[in-house]
């Protein structure tokens, strides 16, 4: 009788875990995103924060009313940016852009970081076809252990390590943050090129691998 009822108790513990498992890896992946976005939301409303304590402190020119609204510097910078993107299609205000970012390149300490900060932002963009030229693996250390890279541009002569080498630049983002990463300068040769886009790329390192293109093939580097 008791090793009946232990084997039954058994069993019901047994499905019992199954059904958690099951619910758990059903929501799990919510909850992850969830949290994620979470996480993001409350940093941009950091950083957004002197908005909002302008805001709050400025109800002379400001109406009163945008206080009670929740989470008005969110709304109020994406009606900027909105509006940013509206101007820009109006020639005027690219050639008062074009102007500002001359200005900003002749200064010596913010010229490199904010070209530098353009190039990766213009690199995400489906459009931009000039900043990461393609997606490659690297082989780290001549060892049997790989990463995804993104080919930037050709090194000069001059700066190549080896003579009658033709080498690359070479981005390898973190994960899961692709805006930081490492700098290598490759021979174009050691490279082996991925048939994806670098929407595709980013995904999976953001994903830590999660995420993987459904046809990945390799392909001959231009």
């Amino acid at each position: 009788m008791k090793q009946t009822m232990y084997s039954l108790a058994s069993r019901i513990s047994k499905i019992i875990w199954k059904l958690f498992i099951n619910g758990l890896i059903t929501v799990l992946p919510l909850l992850l995103t969830i949290t994620i976005f979470n996480v993001l939301f409350k940093f941009i409303k950091s950083l957004l924060e002197p908005v909002r304590n302008l805001i709050m402190g400025s109800t002379q020119f400001i109406p009163s009313w945008l206080q009670w609204i929740p989470h008005i510097e969110v709304i109020l910078i994406i009606i900027c940016i909105l509006l940013l993107g509206t101007f820009l299609n109006l020639f005027v205000f690219r050639a008062i852009l074009d102007r500002v970012e001359e200005w900003f390149n002749k200064i010596p300490l913010v010229s490199p970081i904010y070209s530098g900060m353009k190039q990766l932002v213009a690199a995400f963009n489906h459009k931009d076809k000039s900043s990461f030229q393609q997606v490659v693996i690297v082989q780290l250390a001549g060892q049997s252990i790989y990463t995804i890279g993104f080919v930037t541009g050709e090194i000069a002569g001059h700066l190549a390590p080896r003579p009658n080498v033709h080498y690359v630049s070479v981005y390898v983002p973190t994960t899961p943050n692709p805006t930081g990463g490492f700098y290598l300068i490759v021979a174009k040769d050691d490279l082996v090129p991925l048939d994806i886009t670098r929407q595709e790329a980013i995904t999976l390192i953001m994903s830590i691998g999660m995420i993987q293109p459904h046809k990945t093939s390799h392909t001959k580097l231009d």
